[in-house]
């Protein structure tokens, strides 16, 4: 399966370190939402009621997985599939 394109920057494309640099940068957009999460999750609570809470972050997930789905679409639709 081929990797999408559009997610790749252009200096990331090709070169002995392509990978490492690609890896890299997901880690630390992985830890940067690990941070921000922490701190929403003692904040939030004190601010908003349980079930606001709830249902703010199932339509954040709904939202996720559809902009998630979308993009594979798009990804298969600009390779030619």
């Amino acid at each position: 399966m081929p990797r999408p394109v559009f997610l790749i920057p252009a200096d990331d494309r090709a070169g002995p370190g392509a990978i490492h640099r690609l890896v890299d940068t997901v880690t630390g957009l992985i830890n940067g939402c690990g941070s921000v999460g922490a701190i929403l999750g003692g904040l939030l609570p004190g601010y908003l009621s349980t079930s606001t809470l709830f249902y703010g972050f199932a339509a954040a997930a709904a939202d996720r997985v559809s902009m998630v789905r979308a993009l594979t679409m798009l990804n298969a639709t600009m390779s030619g599939r």
